[in-house]
């Protein structure tokens, strides 16, 4: 193989760095500089036996001397993903210790399934309280007067299925009191749990539901208040309406699809944030590594990630504010056809600028050699104000495409 070709092989596969193999490919050149005049002076015939001598002598050195730079190069790149690789399989050896504590793995080696059916008659409870130390819980509506929660677990290590009952009986607790309704599942090894819950279509003033490791599902209910919380899994709200919502995860996505809130505040870790046909008058949107979308009526709307792009559609022709962050990734804002306000301040470090909203007038501030500060103002009343900022991607502000 070719020495450059070997060397950009080396680049793509990461045992040495792009600064590292422009170093060698240099280095190369100025070999290949030296053997052209080698053999420009046996062709000629010219300069003496010993001038031939130290040429070759000289050559030779560099040959060796690139031979041993690139062998310690290499070395080094080896002894780093040597150490990289121990340390995965420490990582894993450790994540691999872990599932035994979290039970992440059991279903693999079998386990007895067993359901539990918890009913509340006569339900009728403002506040709810779901608590789940490791399972799923997906919350419905229906028209019978009493609550109904379908537990399915499967549990491991039990000699059989009553066994196995007799496990999930212990760690299931539930309270009705007054007003206030509170159900809980008490973390034990070995039992992971998918709870269907079924509620009386009534107008809630609070439900509260956390996991630690599970999916949450919310359908169809009117909710004052919101909170959902889980650790390792995604969070979706279909056709929910309230004053207040409130959804964490550290490791999953978050999904809203036709809900309506004055309040929203959504944060997640490691995954993406959806948010479908929505009337939010207030929402905050966070993530550190994953998307943004959002569509619907966004009065005031807040979001930020760190590896991700942010694309957001705004449905609403009434006055509206937008801010949007990212550091790696694009930012696209989609305001309705012909409208009318739309004023704008936009920052990127290394990406391109596009605004294409009609009757704008721009300002753009040249603030550093790498900043690029574009302002913006479509007629003389501000309805729609835009803040966007990105680092390593681009900026597109404009109107929907005709139907």
């Amino acid at each position: 193989m070719d020495e450059k070709k070997m060397i950009l092989k080396m680049i793509e596969e990461g045992k040495i760095t792009a600064e590292e193999g422009f170093a060698l490919i240099t280095a190369l050149d100025k070999k290949n500089t030296k053997e052209d005049d080698y053999d420009f002076f046996e062709d000629d015939g010219e300069g003496s036996e010993q001038t031939k001598k130290d040429n070759r002598e000289q050559y030779n050195k560099f040959k060796d001397d690139l031979h041993d730079a690139t062998e310690k190069i290499i070395g080094s790149a080896n002894k780093g993903a040597s150490k990289l690789m121990d340390f995965i399989g420490k990582a894993v050896e450790k994540v691999q210790n872990l599932d035994l504590d979290l039970d992440l793995d059991f279903n693999i080696g079998g386990g007895a399934k067993v359901t539990e059916v918890i009913q509340i008659q006569n339900f009728k409870p403002t506040e709810i309280d779901f608590s789940v130390s490791n399972g799923s819980l997906r919350i419905n509506p229906w028209e019978k007067d009493y609550a109904q929660l379908e537990v399915n677990a499967v549990v491991s290590r039990t000699k059989d299925e009553a066994e196995a009952r007799r496990a999930l009986e212990e760690i299931l607790e539930h309270s009705y009191v007054g007003d206030s309704f509170m159900f809980k599942a008490i973390e034990k090894k070995g039992i992971r749990l998918t709870i269907e819950v079924m509620l009386p279509l009534h107008i809630y003033q609070s439900l509260h539901v956390s996991s630690n490791n599970g999916s949450i599902r919310l359908n169809d209910f009117e909710i004052n208040e919101v909170k959902l919380i889980t650790t390792n899994g995604s969070i979706r709200v279909n056709d929910v309406i309230g004053l207040k919502v409130d959804g964490q995860t550290s490791n999953g996505r978050i999904q809203f699809n036709q809900a309506e809130f004055k309040q929203c505040d959504l944060q997640t870790s490691n995954g993406s944030i959806h948010l479908r046909k929505v009337d939010v008058e207030q929402a905050s949107c966070q993530t550190t590594n994953g998307s943004i979308q959002a569509g619907g009526q966004l009065k005031e709307f807040t979001c930020g990630t760190t590896n991700g792009s942010i694309r957001l559609e705004q449905t609403s022709e009434e006055n509206s504010k937008i801010q949007a962050e990212t550091s790696n990734g694009l930012i696209r804002v989609t305001f309705p056809r012909l409208s009318r306000g739309v004023y704008g301040e936009l920052n990127t470090n290394h990406g391109q600028i596009n605004v294409q909203i009609p009757h704008t007038r721009v300002n753009i501030d040249e603030e550093s050699s790498k900043l690029k500060a574009y302002h913006f103002e479509q007629g003389e009343e501000q309805r729609h104000q835009v803040k966007a900022k990105t680092n390593t991607g681009s900026i597109q502000i404009v109107e929907r495409e005709a139907d």
